[in-house]
């Protein structure tokens, strides 16, 4: 699998190795474009050969690394827009920003939110935090009872159809 999935990902597999690489000569990897740390000093361990007892804590190390950078940049991301969030909601009255799961946000608002307010959470969602030339995407469901949500547009539609 993993050879099937390198050989037709080589920017992937390179992109790994570079990561493995840099953990290895300094002990920690960068996360969030070279402004936050993750330290693995397991990653400096020397092997001595077959059956080294640190065989073990530098495998981990190796796998942290590129976990790291991925999933401590996206923590990050997920951060900073949930601040920008609770900003816009501040100034918003009716608004509250209730908190995250994984990478979502769930805000409660008013029955009579605006197609541009729906417009400026996207725009809180896409533009807060860029993470290099990755550009990022988000889907807005409005639910009135939890797992019963629909497309923000699918919202407005139904909403104007009914006036």
């Amino acid at each position: 699998f993993m050879k099937e999935l390198f050989d037709s990902m080589p920017d992937l597999r390179d992109w790994i190795k570079e990561n493995e690489k840099f953990a290895e000569k300094y002990g920690f990897v960068w996360m969030d474009g070279n402004q936050r740390k993750r330290r693995l000093p397991d990653a400096k361990l020397k092997l001595k050969g077959w059956g080294d007892s640190n065989f073990g804590k530098k495998n981990r190390a190796m796998r942290q690394a590129t976990n790291a950078r991925v999933q401590g940049s996206s923590s990050i991301q997920t951060k900073v827009t949930m601040i920008r969030a609770a900003e816009y909601c501040a100034k918003k009255p009716g608004w509250k920003l209730w908190g995250s799961v994984h990478d979502e946000l769930l805000f409660e608002v008013p029955a009579d939110f605006t197609r541009a307010e729906a417009d400026d959470i996207r725009s809180i969602m896409v533009d807060s935090y860029k993470w290099g030339e990755v550009s990022n995407g988000t889907d807005i469901e409005v639910m009135v009872r939890w797992g019963e949500g629909v497309p923000v547009d699918e919202w407005f539609n139904k909403k104007e159809e009914s006036e």
